[in-house]
């Protein structure tokens, strides 16, 4: 298409990844607190209808995640403008506003929070895979 200029999506590794930090913490202390939690009622029925409800924290990570997106979703949506999903409230998904005005006034900070981003989605991928390997191999041991 000529004549017609593409602005650059900015990278949105870091509220991403500060959500799916969020879920994985959360993650862990359920898995943690599974024996704890299991005389709650909603655990009891939850374990009744999926005995493996544990093996799907990932989309629990993924969903906090995406938390952190929303504002971003809504603007690229053209639901509300710009101005709108930088206004204070929008500090409810994950300090979204906040970070958005410190990453317009310096740049550097902008492609570090991206990198630290990065990193840290990274190490939750290679963490989920490495816990859903030990799984594994305890379901395997404990068939032989």
């Amino acid at each position: 298409m000529v004549g017609l200029r593409v602005l650059p999506m900015p990278d949105k590794h870091f509220y991403f990844s500060i959500g799916a930090l969020s879920g994985t913490i959360l993650s862990y202390y359920i898995i943690r607190s599974v024996n704890t939690l299991q005389k709650t009622a909603l655990i009891k029925k939850l374990s009744k209808w999926q005995p493996d409800w544990l093996l799907y924290f990932p989309i629990l990570i993924f969903l906090v995640g995406l938390w952190g997106l929303i504002p971003d979703i809504l603007h690229a949506l053209k639901i509300f403008p710009k101005e709108v999903t930088r206004s204070e409230i929008f500090n409810v998904f994950f300090m979204h506003s906040y970070f958005e005005k410190i990453e317009d006034i310096y740049p550097t900070i902008d492609r570090l929070l991206n990198w630290t981003g990065e990193v840290s989605l990274f190490s939750i991928a290679i963490g989920t895979m490495c816990y859903y390997i030990s799984l594994v191999k305890k379901a395997v041991n404990s068939r032989k």
